[in-house]
């Protein structure tokens, strides 16, 4: 999970979750932290939004399940 804050924002300023299926290489966890495309660029765009935010990446279902 990755959690951001700036000093620059209200501590009662809501955070954005954002949850995402893991996709390599898009979107995946390495020991527990978010990393792929998709995450980096959702973070450079928070960050220079000065959005608190949240990922979370979440297990992708296993290939054909999503088809059943």
């Amino acid at each position: 999970m990755i959690k951001r804050n700036s000093c620059t924002v209200l501590s009662t300023t809501p955070i954005l979750h954002i949850v995402a299926e893991e996709f390599v290489p898009f979107e995946y966890e390495e020991e527990g932290i978010p990393k792929g495309i998709d995450v980096d660029i959702t973070q450079i765009v928070l960050d220079r939004l000065n959005v608190p935010y949240e990922i979370k990446i979440i297990p992708g279902q296993e290939p054909g399940k999503c088809f059943k």
